[in-house]
């Protein structure tokens, strides 16, 4: 089974016009500066950090968003903290730091996808805010300790998993679920509508040539 590169799922479903890498990359950043100022709890409400991150997303990129909307996204961060913490602990699973990927055979992919569908948003890739995660949620800072696939549990569906339109950042519940379900292939091919400037110009001369 050929997999899809992991991050066509992540730029499909971790962001969106109202919430982009960019705003995260505020968002997560804020957070980190709380936590090292003794303001960020792992297990806690953080209401004033979650608050405080929010409006420097609201004021560097000129949106609205809200606490319930931090608060949201940090659920959703950790999460992915969780995951990827849990992925790069299992035999086969080669961390590349310096490139910023996770490498593995096929069956090992397989079996994990089965397993934790957020898992494909992995495949051959990396969590992003992974350094800054691990400042807010590592062992060092947590009582939780990251999901491990162990060999005896049983296969979860998508649904099991997590509620797609409480997790994804799409608001279009058929474009989550295409996505979701959305087998493992090579990316998809161009827009047949695309036409090029030079295809257009060439066929616009055509057109005057034989109005002529």
């Amino acid at each position: 089974m050929v997999f899809q590169d992991g991050y066509f799922y992540q730029r499909r479903l971790f962001y969106s016009a109202k919430w982009t890498h960019e705003m995260e990359a505020t968002f997560v950043g804020a957070l980190v500066e709380h936590k090292k100022h003794g303001n960020f709890k792992p297990n806690g409400i953080n209401f004033h950090a979650v608050m405080s991150a929010i409006y420097d997303v609201n004021k560097k990129h000129c949106t609205r968003h809200s606490y319930a909307t931090g608060e949201n996204k940090l659920r959703k961060l950790k999460e992915r903290y969780m995951i990827f913490s849990s992925i790069i602990t299992v035999p086969g699973v080669v961390v590349n730091k310096v490139g910023r990927y996770v490498t593995a055979d096929d069956a090992i992919w397989e079996k994990l996808t089965k397993k934790r569908v957020l898992v494909k948003c992995y495949v051959n890739a990396y969590e992003d805010f992974y350094d800054g995660l691990c400042m807010l949620y590592g062992p060092d800072s947590a009582n939780d300790e990251p999901t491990v696939f162990h060999e005896e549990e049983e296969v979860d569906s998508v649904a099991s998993f997590c509620p797609p339109l409480e997790y994804y950042a799409s608001d279009d519940e058929d474009e989550v679920n295409s996505i979701l379900a959305l087998p493992s292939a090579p990316p998809p091919s161009p827009d047949p509508s695309y036409i090029s400037v030079e295809h257009t110009s060439s066929s616009a001369s055509n057109e005057i040539s034989k109005s002529h």
